[in-house]
């Protein structure tokens, strides 16, 4: 074969060799890794903006190793075994671990096959280059047939790797979406967990998870994290199916004094812990009958804000302190509304005035 024979063969094969993962990607209905359109066009253009550009390292080594294999070397016998290895190896770190891991080592069903691949647009290229490399190369292989198990134990120790990694690291935590509990302030949220109850460790890994506590939330007082050993559990966002059978332990926490308390097994965070607006309307229920409605909400709340300091974390949601810092912006609304409603110096007035002074909210 003389030299632009050579050459115009090799560029044909570069160019079959590049379109290869395109092609795939855009039958699969993959999108950019921008998360624009088609992933046929993104993944042609080796541009620094598009994922054309993640191709290039691969198709580097591809093109090198074939032509170091068509110049006979020595390694032109093994290119084609390692090849297809790789392949069958970046192939096999596609497939989506944890999900497997889940349905091999715990009590999840998933509705679909319990394999799926993830869309990695790298290893996507590394995936098509190695295996035209095999293609091409195949028929100069000169390797013992027993060197071709390299082909086999390939994917088979890169699943063992990925699978067996959720087995034996650290506590694995997967909080899913809260939801809210009998009344407003109270939220679950579920977690899955495959760790026996170790009470720091499961502080230490909810700290590390990044879960919303009820202080840094608006919506919530107080939280109840379950950790459940099922898996299924979690997948389905099953709170009604929560049992003590499947709990591990409960951490319940309480925006009033930021407390976090643990608990192996199932506990009731919200039986003792009334929230903020129960508190308020026994407060309101509690105030002398001569009190209008307004007039006796006003007092409830201003009751609750006795020793409450409006100054420390004021960025925190907190209920009970959030309210005071309404109340007491209001007050003077307050007490010129009881003025207009009840007269300038009627018992209403002359009590929230007393008891504004007292907490220092008379402006």
């Amino acid at each position: 074969m003389n030299w632009n024979a050579r050459k115009t063969k090799v560029l044909l094969i570069a160019i079959v060799v590049w379109l290869t993962p395109a092609l795939i990607a855009g039958a699969a209905g993959c999108r950019g890794v921008w998360g624009s359109g088609s992933a046929l066009f993104d993944y042609l253009l080796p541009l620094p903006v598009s994922g054309g550009v993640l191709h290039v390292p691969s198709f580097a080594v591809f093109l090198a190793m074939y032509l170091m294999a068509r110049d006979g070397t020595v390694l032109a016998r093994w290119v084609a075994i390692l090849a297809f290895a790789v392949a069958l190896g970046a192939l096999a770190a596609m497939v989506d671990a944890e999900r497997l891991n889940a349905v091999l080592f715990t009590d999840y069903a998933p509705a679909g096959s319990a394999i799926r691949f993830s869309k990695n647009p790298f290893l996507l290229f590394v995936l098509t280059d190695a295996f035209w490399l095999g293609v091409l190369t195949i028929g100069l292989s000169r390797a013992p047939i027993a060197a071709w198990s390299i082909t086999v134990l390939s994917p088979l120790l890169v699943l063992a790797t990925g699978v067996i990694g959720y087995v034996t690291g650290g506590p694995v935590l997967e909080p899913i979406a809260g939801q809210s509990g009998e009344r407003r302030g109270q939220e679950q949220v579920l977690i899955y967990t495959n760790q026996p109850y170790d009470e720091q460790r499961f502080l230490d890994s909810l700290a590390a998870a990044g879960v919303l506590m009820p202080w840094e939330s608006a919506n919530a007082e107080h939280t109840q994290f379950v950790f459940t050993a099922s898996r299924q559990q979690t997948a389905r966002r099953d709170y009604q199916g929560i049992t003590e059978e499947k709990t591990v332990a409960t951490i319940c926490a309480y925006e009033e004094d930021r407390s976090l308390a643990a608990y192996a097994g199932l506990h009731p965070c919200f039986a003792d812990r009334p929230v903020f607006v129960e508190r308020l309307n026994r407060r309101i229920a509690e105030q002398p009958q001569w009190m209008a409605k307004d007039v006796a909400a006003w007092h409830a709340g201003a009751s609750l804000c006795r020793g409450v300091d409006m100054t420390i974390d004021a960025t925190m949601s907190i209920a009970r302190n959030d309210h005071c810092r309404r109340q007491r912006r209001r007050t003077s609304q307050a007490i010129l509304a009881m003025k207009r409603n009840y007269g300038r110096d009627s018992r209403a007035v002359r009590l929230t005035q007393r008891v504004a002074r007292e907490l220092g909210w008379e402006q």
